[in-house]
């Protein structure tokens, strides 16, 4: 087993800088998420809480694994549409720990009402705005009622980051971010370069997303409650939306 743990994570690593399982960056990263995570759910659900939970987009785990250490009694899914990334997370997770492949688009396989929480970190800030909203309403119809969701997305702080290092983004002014609220461009090789993002249907979207917590309290606002737009409220740059499922 440990022979296929390695092939699986030097896989990965070639293709993925984000999702390499090997780096020291990425694990510490993810434990900065994870301790973010479990304390919005410990001030939610209270201490240790016996709660189901979903990583949406888990990758090979990098919040996941530190996530269900954190949270023993909780029972953990991690979902991703990276069979090789899910792979690895499946030998390697804690044992509260379940993990599968979603497709592209939804449904995920699970139940009406499945989850207290949900969280994605950068999963969101991917998204192109119709898929987008199509997986918000798939996290509602698996979200208790009353559950708690944690999204990260790219605000303006991201905007700014993006603009002295990304040429595509330079010319994306506030001016128009202002206005637009959402903005999405997608990656340029993600046709020519399919291996690189597994998962992703022929044709379909990837990229980076950035949008105005305005937006999010209009659009995602008509589908949950916007409890906070917590500006780089991630264990990085992205910001942090907290959201509970009021139906």
């Amino acid at each position: 087993m440990s022979s296929r743990i390695s092939e699986l994570a030097a896989s990965i690593a070639q293709r993925s800088r984000i999702k390499n399982p090997n780096s020291d960056t990425v694990r510490e990263n993810g434990e900065k998420s994870a301790q973010i995570i479990a304390a919005e759910i410990e001030r939610f659900f209270g201490s240790s809480p016996d709660i189901a939970i979903l990583d949406f987009g888990a990758a090979a785990g990098r919040v996941t694994t530190p996530l269900a250490n954190l949270l023993p009694r909780a029972r953990v899914t991690a979902t991703d549409v990276d069979a090789e990334a899910i792979e690895y997370l499946q030998l390697t997770a804690p044992p509260n720990c379940t993990a599968q492949v979603n497709a592209y688009v939804p449904p995920l396989p699970a139940e009406i009402g499945q989850f207290d929480c949900i969280f994605a970190i950068s999963v969101w800030s991917h998204f192109a705005e119709d898929l987008s909203m199509e997986w918000l309403k798939e996290m509602r119809r698996i979200a208790k009622p009353g559950a708690l969701l944690l999204i990260s997305t790219q605000g303006i702080a991201s905007l700014r980051r993006l603009k002295r290092n990304n040429p595509r983004w330079a010319k994306v002014g506030i001016e128009q971010f202002l206005r637009d609220k959402y903005i999405f461009s997608d990656y340029q090789k993600l046709a020519a370069e399919s291996a690189k993002w597994p998962g992703i249907e022929s044709g379909g979207s990837w990229g980076i997303t950035v949008m105005h917590p305005e937006y999010i309290e209009e659009k995602w606002g008509a589908l949950f409650e916007v409890v906070e737009v917590r500006e780089r409220g991630t264990a990085a740059i992205q910001d942090l939306v907290i959201l509970r499922n009021t139906r």
